[in-house]
């Protein structure tokens, strides 16, 4: 309940500070330019804002399963913000780099599901796509446009994200305190 009542707190705290610091922004849009769709632009801002927390829910919870691990915090940290340059910078370099190695023998059908890897692929990916056909894909993101699963299986994609590394940082709290 400890871990959970942490994660709800933490979680709160990033979905409140999302909510308002791009809602500002949504509004702003909405108010200051001309001609703008508000109806659209509130969709995209709702899609977009929820998609920011399920992202920053995953790292937190990552991090949580690191720092149930990890006995001192500046390692706990320190960890985290490497996974999270990880994630960020160096999976679709890894990616590429596989690709270019490989020289396109690499089973095409496998190369979209490797972007399900990356929680801020799925990200990418989710509101990107979201634009429609006038969305352009470049670099690794262009495998994304192979994917079957649609804009709702990205979403349980990134929803998985947080909820398999919350319940395997709970497991190891468990098994810590047993």
């Amino acid at each position: 309940q400890l871990l959970f009542g942490k994660f709800l707190g933490h979680g709160l705290t990033l979905a409140f500070a999302t909510l308002l610091g791009f809602g500002v922004a949504g509004v702003a849009i909405a108010l200051l330019v001309d001609d703008v769709a508000v109806g659209a632009l509130a969709a995209a801002m709702f899609r977009f804002i929820v998609s920011t927390i399920l992202l920053g829910w995953g790292f937190i919870a990552l991090a949580y399963m690191i720092s149930v691990r990890v006995s001192e915090k500046p390692i706990a940290a320190g960890m985290a913000l490497g996974i999270w340059f990880f994630f960020v910078l160096i999976f679709d370099l890894m990616l590429l780099g596989t690709l270019v190695a490989s020289e396109g023998k690499l089973n095409p059908e496998l190369l979209p599901w490797l972007l399900m890897l990356n929680p801020t692929d799925i990200y990418r990916l989710l509101n990107i796509v979201a634009f429609g056909e006038g969305a352009q894909l470049s670099g690794v993101l262009s495998l994304g446009k192979d994917l079957p699963i649609g804009a709702n299986g990205l979403w349980f994609a990134l929803v998985l994200w947080f909820v398999i590394p919350l319940a395997a940082a709970w497991a190891l709290f468990r098994s810590r305190r047993i």
